[in-house]
């Protein structure tokens, strides 16, 4: 991904990522609620833009399955917004949590728009609609 210089001040990248946030929140609407994080913390890291989905589910519906349901809805709907596809997958050490999220670049900020999901049969359906990277990391085709 492309980022920005690592020579520019710490606030100057800080600010970079907040930017992008704003960017991102002017491009996806109301599509999804949010919590925002970004960070730059020292000179030789690239600024970042975290942004995790929030539950929206009414308390009184809240199961592990109307929840990553619901999130991954907001992300998909994200995902429709940026025009970017869901495209990282991340399975937690715990072996039960797994988070789906679409990853691009703003305005040289990377930015990772997420959520976790715990329900087995969310994260298969979510599992398949990763676009699956055509090149393995060992450069051969796959």
């Amino acid at each position: 991904m492309t980022t920005l210089n690592t020579t520019t001040s710490v606030s100057d990248r800080q600010a970079a990522a907040l930017r992008a946030g704003l960017v991102l929140l002017s491009r996806v609407g109301d599509t999804a609620a949010f919590y925002l994080t970004f960070d730059a913390p020292t000179y030789d890291t690239a600024p970042t833009l975290n942004a995790l989905i929030a539950d929206r589910t009414p308390r009184d519906k809240r199961s592990a399955a109307a929840t990553d349901t619901a999130r991954l809805t907001d992300l998909r709907f994200v995902a429709i917004a940026l025009d970017t596809p869901l495209n990282d997958v991340r399975d937690y050490d715990d072996g039960v949590t797994v988070s789906i999220a679409v990853r691009l670049v703003i305005d040289g900020v990377d930015v990772r728009v997420w959520t976790p999901l715990t329900d087995s049969v969310t994260i298969s359906f979510a599992r398949a609609l990763v676009l699956v990277p055509t090149v393995v990391p060992t450069g051969a085709t796959a």
